[in-house]
């Protein structure tokens, strides 16, 4: 008995069991488009709950795409069905889903349709994985193109004996200086004839062969096209291709070699340098000392290795070398011609300039410190001579009254003295220094800024030294006349470098100069209007000055300069007795020679218009230069004494008159004085008296009376009357 066939057709309970289980969302719609069924991975892919969807329209697809879906589903009606249809779905988060909708009509017994049902398969994930792998292959394919080093990609031919390229990257064609298409195809050893020679062919050979990648190091490659250093690495890839990716080290090794050149002249330098070249690490021990160090300390470079500065420096030293250490170990810096006070082997003081840079590895932390030092002893002991001259400069200028100053070729105040700096600023001379005539206003006002400023422009034109009177405003607001006397002063090449300037106040001495020409025309006046005949004869007998009366009296004439005056050549000179006097004992020529003044001596002067001397009392002065010593002129006065001299010669002439008849009368004369002394006697009176004169002059006239009562009756009483 054959047993009934068992319906194949799966049931209602085992589709809802495989509606509920299946991984991939399912869901069916009425022929409005509204939920009728929506199973867990529905739920769990766009988040929305069956019991939110059921009976309303599809929420996955968005409210502007509804219309569009109701048009794919009429045309799957039609159809019946689709498969793997694209379609872009929104979840409950707003998140967009690209998917692929397998779907088909529902009907029902008599073949109308009743709804959809709809599979859903998630595309998301495969998309990502393909953007993923495209990103990858993209990456590859830039890197490939771009990577700096040279990438060549092989095919074994003939089981490995040549190499044919298969991929050549940009990087490849600037190193060989080839372009992709002239290789492609082509077996390295007919594009690159040399590679045989230059090793790399038997590197590709082993690794084909072996599958093992190795290092091909710099090498040097040539062929009648190009030349220079690689470095390779080769390996195999699955596929069996070799992959060659090389580096073009030309330049490193033209830099190497320069490099070593570069050490080499180096080493020569620090050799024949005077500089001493060393290096310290961080604790401050020497680790590198060039062989100057003897010439400079007197150490051999072996005892200063391992040692460290602070055992040849002073302590002031060693505190400053530690602090810079410290500070740079914190901060890495350099330091420019610092100078530290070192000590000789020989115990002797050495100062010595220092410049040096922090050593410091790739990441920038402190390793030591690099430097170079030369011995400044000699130009430290120049230096201090310099700053004691100019201490003694400085002290030398604040000791001269004058105010002095200078500046440079920008007229800026370099320096000045005490007495320009409170005299005529009237601030310390630290306030002055490094500022301009401009900078100085009020206390220089602006005309006088003006004035002094183009005197000095025009002395840095000229270059000659200038001297000028100009007002200048004092510290305590006179204005006062001075003599400006400025010069040029130069570097040691010769180019001017500034001007220094000296003031002389004129104010007193031109008080001084009106008050003496006052009196200089007081003088000249009396010089002109005096009694007296006046000259004045230098040294080399030039008469230079003369009133008008000694012109009158000597008869003297202007020589053709104007300058000097000259003397009739006819003159003669006498002494009173009329004979010629000797022409040294001419009054100022003897004041010329001697020095000594002549008072009250009496010539006579003989000139071609007269017969008679003019009798002249003379008078010399000398004038002494104080520089020599020496008589530089005489100052001669001169009065006409000849009427007096002719009447002093008649009174002679009348007393010779008088003694003459004295002497003849036949009575006795006696002359006494108040004293009754007797002062003179007649020769009658020796005849009556018998006294010779020289009995009797200087005696009181007692003896010449019979008694004493006559002499003071008589005697007394005729004196008394005549007194």
């Amino acid at each position: 008995m054959n047993e009934p066939e068992t319906d194949k057709r799966p049931n209602c309970a085992d589709m809802r069991a495989a509606f509920q289980c299946s991984p991939q969302p399912i869901i069916c719609l009425d022929m409005e488009g509204r939920v009728t069924k929506w199973n867990p991975a529905a739920e769990e892919l766009f988040g929305w709950s069956k019991a939110e969807v059921l009976g309303k329209p599809n929420p996955m697809v968005r409210e502007e795409d509804q219309a569009a879906f109701r048009k794919e589903l009429e045309r799957q009606l039609r159809v019946g069905g689709t498969d793997n249809l694209p379609v872009r779905c929104v979840t409950k988060r707003g998140e967009v889903i690209e998917a692929v909708l397998t779907s088909s009509p529902i009907r029902d017994a008599d073949g109308e349709p009743r709804g959809f049902v709809g599979i859903i398969t998630d595309l998301t994930e495969r998309l990502r994985a393909q953007e993923r792998l495209q990103a990858s292959e993209t990456r590859y394919r830039e890197l490939f193109e771009f990577m700096g080093d040279g990438v060549a990609v092989y095919e074994a031919v003939d089981d490995g004996a040549n190499f044919v390229f298969k991929e050549f990257n940009r990087a490849g064609e600037r190193i060989e200086g080839i372009s992709r298409d002239a290789v492609i195809g082509r077996s390295v050893t007919e594009v690159f004839p040399g590679v045989d020679e230059f090793g790399l062919l038997e590197v590709l050979r082993r690794v084909f062969r072996t599958g093992r990648p190795e290092h091909f190091p710099e090498s040097f490659y040539q062929d009648d096209r190009i030349c220079g250093w690689w470095e390779s690495y080769v390996y195999k890839l699955p596929s069996g291709e070799i992959v060659a990716v090389y580096e073009d080290v030309t330049a490193r090794q033209r830099a190497r070699l320069a490099l070593q050149a570069s050490e080499e002249r180096f080493r020569s330098l620090i050799e024949s340098t005077t500089d001493w070249i060393w290096e310290i690490d961080v604790e401050g021990v020497f680790t590198y000392t060039s062989p100057q160090v003897t010439d400079i300390l007197g150490y051999d470079p072996e005892e200063i290795l391992g040692s460290t500065p602070f055992d040849y420096i002073t302590r002031e030293s060693a505190e400053r070398a530690r602090g810079l250490l410290e500070r740079f170990a914190e901060s890495p810096g350099s330091v420019h011609h610092m100078e530290f006070e070192a000590i000789h082997k020989e115990g002797r003081p050495v100062f010595i300039d220092v410049s040096g840079t922090s050593v410091v590895d790739p990441r920038g932390t402190f390793r030591g410190f690099r430097g170079l030092s030369h011995d400044v002893t000699a130009r430290r002991r120049i230096q201090q001579k310099l700053q004691a001259n100019l201490a003694l400069v400085q002290t030398l200028l604040d000791t001269i009254p004058l105010p002095v100053f200078y500046k440079d070729t920008d007229l800026v105040y370099q320096g000045c003295n005490s007495a320009f700096a409170w005299n005529i600023v009237g601030l310390p001379k630290e306030q002055i220094v490094g500022r301009s005539l401009f900078d100085l206003n009020p206390r220089i006002p602006p005309d006088l800024i003006e004035r002094y400023g183009e005197q000095d422009r025009e002395i840095f034109e000229k270059g000659t030294p200038q001297f000028y009177e100009a007002q200048a405003k004092t510290a305590n607001g006179e204005r006062r006349e001075f003599l400006f006397s400025k010069a040029v002063y130069r570097d040691a090449q010769g180019t001017p470098a500034g001007l220094i300037g000296v003031m002389t106040d004129l104010t007193q001495r031109k008080r001084h100069e009106d008050a003496l020409r006052q009196s200089e025309q007081r003088f000249r006046s009396l010089y002109q209007s005096v009694h007296a005949g006046v000259f004045v004869q230098r040294a080399d007998l030039n008469i230079t000055e003369a009133n008008p009366l000694a012109l009158e009296l000597l008869e003297l004439a202007r020589e053709e300069n104007g300058a000097t005056l000259r003397a009739d050549p006819d003159w003669r000179i006498v002494q009173e007795n009329g004979s010629p006097i000797d022409p040294a004992d001419v009054p100022w020529l003897e004041t010329l020679r001697t020095g000594q003044p002549v008072r009250r001596k009496t010539l006579g002067l003989l000139t071609a218009k007269g017969r008679q001397p003019r009798w002249l009392a003379v008078n010399t002065q000398p004038v002494v230069d104080e520089q020599t010593g020496e008589v530089a002129e005489v100052i001669v006065t001169l009065q006409d004494v000849t009427d007096l001299k002719r009447a002093v010669q008649a009174l002679r002439d009348k007393h010779a008159e008088i003694d003459q008849v004295f002497r003849s009368l036949p009575d006795a004369i006696v002359c006494v004085d108040l004293d009754r002394k007797i002062v003179r006697v007649n020769p009658a009176f020796t005849e009556v008296f018998g006294y010779e004169p020289e009995e009797v002059l200087g005696k009181q006239t007692r003896i010449l009376y019979a008694s004493e009562e006559e002499y003071e009756k008589l005697g007394r009483l005729r004196y008394n009357r005549q007194a």
